[in-house]
């Protein structure tokens, strides 16, 4: 019989192990949060590809592709991000 997804809750019950990364990425979730400006629309983006990715990850539907597809949009979107504030702060604007 199949288990019930529970957004993740009874996989994270079944192996124990799985707890402590995903209390990891919630963190990580939340410090990213904090750093990011909700006045700049690329921070904006950023903060909710990550948090669609979050949700995704909660859906029992969720594929390995989507995941991939996830984290390569963060990926560069974040990169956009810190590039533009390292010439920033490299250039004392």
């Amino acid at each position: 019989m199949e288990r019930q997804w529970n957004k993740g809750r009874s996989a994270v019950t079944a192996e124990p192990g799985l707890l402590e990364k995903v209390q990891r990425l919630v963190l990580a979730q939340t410090k990213i949060r904090l750093l990011l400006n909700p006045n700049e629309a690329d921070h904006r983006e950023l903060f909710q590809a990550i948090d669609a990715a979050t949700k995704r990850l909660q859906s029992a539907e969720s594929d390995d592709a989507e995941t991939e597809a996830d984290v390569e949009l963060i990926t560069k979107l974040a990169q956009k991000i810190l590039k533009r504030e390292w010439l920033r702060v490299k250039h004392g604007t």
